[in-house]
């Protein structure tokens, strides 16, 4: 069986969640489709999730259509969780990005389609909410063609044979196009198929569902046991495999990973005989490895580039318990928080509002007691102007170790990028993943750096 897994995207009340619902519906895996409005969705299960009405934390299902096994993750709309919507993206293999047909293409749908173009993931979009549309679907379409791509059309091989001129010369010579051809121009995201309908009526809901699972791109994966994490949470350690089988009891150099279960619907059952094949996502247990860590034979994986932009610090009240556990387990989940506790108190990095209401709650929840926080300021960053050198050493274990670093500047909003260039008979791949791993978690601290600014 194919397998795939699919990310579910959108401005915040474009219906992402209800799409799913129908989806889940329409390919027997759920007997009746829950309402935002009613609190009743089967993702959505968190109580601030229902009671806001949207998504907070990235949310898994599985169900099977025809011969295709997909995994799909939905993934927070508002723009003050939009690193654990990257998170949930960087598993996809394929994503459906929703436009509501009431508003067409909002803000935070272009930033959308940028990460999709930075990850080089295959995109298609779902035009919901028709039954409400004021815009004709023509109308709509061009939004869509204006501020996303040209290259969004419907699957008519008419409108196909326009976004490329070898697809124009073969419907002018044949009068079709191959299906082979639309997967290959999909894949190389020169193709971006539309659909329209309603998720809240299941319209259009088996025709997307036929063209993700025919179009989603095949995937050729190595034999070698590897992979990475992309979230955390209470029920586990959330992993895409990108090699080899993962199975329960497996032990990878240090690590060793108890319990592998996988989505069935919305409930979490073992993992089939066999094992997780690679291409697929499952949860594990026995392991510390938070989002971002890579496990085996993959290499590291880029970070979010969504983060929060501004610093806090956590008030505590006066004769509060120790909030330290409960700081190492939101950090666990979302490393973005970037927590730092010392003497001088906890800081933080959130969103907006929004999150720091949701943290505000979740700590009440974790903790018993309600904390404050103190005038935002953003975080600032600097960087060099000229390579530099450095090294710095430790000693696990008694034994002695020393890393040496190169430092070059690169184009102002790029981000860091980190990278080695050591061999691998000079030192294992597991050391080098150890160092690598550090120097993408490290708060990374300019000269300029006072107590009230993060840099």
């Amino acid at each position: 069986m194919k397998h795939i897994v699919l990310s579910i995207l959108a401005h915040v009340d474009a219906g992402k969640t209800t799409l799913i619902e129908s989806l889940l519906y329409t390919a027997g895996t759920i007997r009746r489709p829950g309402r935002v409005d009613k609190q009743t969705t089967v993702l959505d299960d968190d109580i601030q999730e229902r009671e806001r009405g949207i998504t907070i934390y990235a949310k898994e299902a599985g169900f099977a259509w025809k011969d295709t096994g997909v995994q799909v993750i939905d993934t927070p709309g508002h723009a003050d969780f939009s690193s654990e919507m990257e998170r949930g993206l960087s598993a996809a293999d394929l994503a459906v990005v929703i436009v509501s047909g009431l508003d067409g293409v909002q803000s935070h749908t272009k930033t959308i389609w940028r990460l999709l173009e930075a990850a080089g993931i295959p995109a298609l979009v779902f035009v919901n909410k028709m039954d409400l549309a004021r815009r004709s679907e023509e109308d709509l379409l061009a939004d869509i063609q204006t501020q996303l791509s040209a290259a969004a059309v419907p699957l008519d091989p008419e409108q196909i044979a326009l976004t490329d001129d070898a697809l124009l010369e073969e419907w002018d010579q044949t009068g079709e196009i191959s299906r082979d051809h639309i997967r290959t121009r999909v894949a190389a995201r020169k193709l971006f198929p539309v659909f329209f309908g309603s998720a809240l009526h299941h319209e259009g809901t088996a025709e997307l569902l036929d063209a993700l699972t025919d179009l989603a791109p095949e995937r050729v994966y190595g034999p070698d046991l590897g992979g990475f994490v992309y979230k955390r949470d209470d029920a586990g350690v959330h992993v895409k495999v990108t090699g080899g089988v993962l199975e329960p009891r497996t032990k990878l150099e240090d690590l060793r990973f108890d319990q592998v279960k996988v989505f069935q619907g919305n409930r979490l059952v073992n993992a089939p005989a066999g094992g997780v094949p690679a291409g697929m996502t499952a949860v594990v247990t026995g392991t510390d490895l938070v989002p971002g860590d890579v496990f085996g034979a993959q290499t590291p994986v880029e970070g979010p580039k969504l983060v929060p932009s501004m610093a806090y610090e956590i008030l505590v009240p006066e004769g509060a318990p120790d909030l330290g556990p409960v700081m190492a387990r939101l950090s666990a989940q979302d490393p973005t928080l970037d927590i730092e506790s010392d003497r001088r108190g906890i800081r933080i990095r959130l969103a907006g509002e929004v999150q720091k209401e949701v943290l505000t709650r979740r700590i009440r929840d974790l903790a018993g007691i309600d904390v404050g926080f103190s005038v935002g300021t953003p975080v600032y960053r600097e960087t060099i102007t000229a390579p530099v050198k450095g090294y710095g050493h430790f000693e696990p274990l008694r034994h002695y170790a020393e890393v040496h670093l190169r430092l070059e500047p690169a184009k102002p909003g790029s981000g860091i990028t980190v990278e080695s260039e050591v061999d691998t008979d000079t030192l294992s791949p597991r050391f080098q993943a150890q160092i690598l791993s550090a120097l993408r978690h490290k708060r990374h601290k300019g000269v300029l750096s006072q107590p009230e600014r993060v840099t």
